[in-house]
């Protein structure tokens, strides 16, 4: 006779016995980076100023034109980048941070190329940056460094970081290069000479 299908499903089981199981120590192997994107409050929601900044950062990242505001916010909320609440706040923030002529000018379309994020490696120093936001239209060239935050005290390393990009930009043949950095919460614009 059949036997019942538990005990034909046993027969298919081998059984070993296992007098050791290899392990590894993890604390020489596996480093757990605790980046500001995974430090969520209690109610899951991330407030820190790193993840806002970094938030901030990827979303102007996707934006070439001011047309593209607000499919781009709309598409974070879709993903899960934001909530509705933060995409409505958000923004009203960059469409007030773009009333200002100079940035409305960085996100126009008189631009026949816009790079953001992308990296430049220095001709002569080899040295690999990442500016923000670069617009070239012919000869000339506009760098744009964002800060997210309120705090100006580290205002002249930023000058420095936005004239090393600048430097390299005229080392790659460009003359006419300006920079700015732009602090869009406190609706302020530095030039750098």
């Amino acid at each position: 006779e059949d036997a019942p299908e538990s005990e034909s499903e046993d027969k298919n089981i081998v059984k070993l016995n296992v007098e050791t199981y290899p392990t590894i120590d993890s604390t020489k192997k596996v480093k757990i980076s605790a980046t500001a994107e995974y430090l969520l409050d209690k109610d899951g929601v991330n407030h820190t100023p790193r993840y806002y900044g970094n938030l901030m950062h990827s979303l102007l990242e996707h934006i070439n034109h001011y047309s593209e505001l607000d499919c781009t916010i709309a598409d974070f909320v879709l993903k899960g980048k934001i909530s509705e609440c933060d995409g409505e706040r958000i923004k009203q923030m960059l469409k007030k941070a773009l009333n200002s002529p100079l940035a409305r000018e960085w996100f126009s379309e008189k631009w026949s190329a816009i790079k953001t994020e992308i990296n430049i490696i220095s001709p002569q120093s080899e040295k690999l940056q990442r500016p923000d936001r670069v617009m070239i239209q012919g000869d000339s060239v506009v760098v744009v460094d964002y800060k997210f935050g309120s705090d100006i005290k580290r205002h002249k390393q930023y000058t420095d970081k936005i004239s090393s990009y600048m430097k390299s930009l005229r080392e790659m043949g460009y003359s006419d290069v300006r920079g700015y950095i732009w602090y869009v919460v406190l609706d302020s614009i530095s030039e750098v000479k």
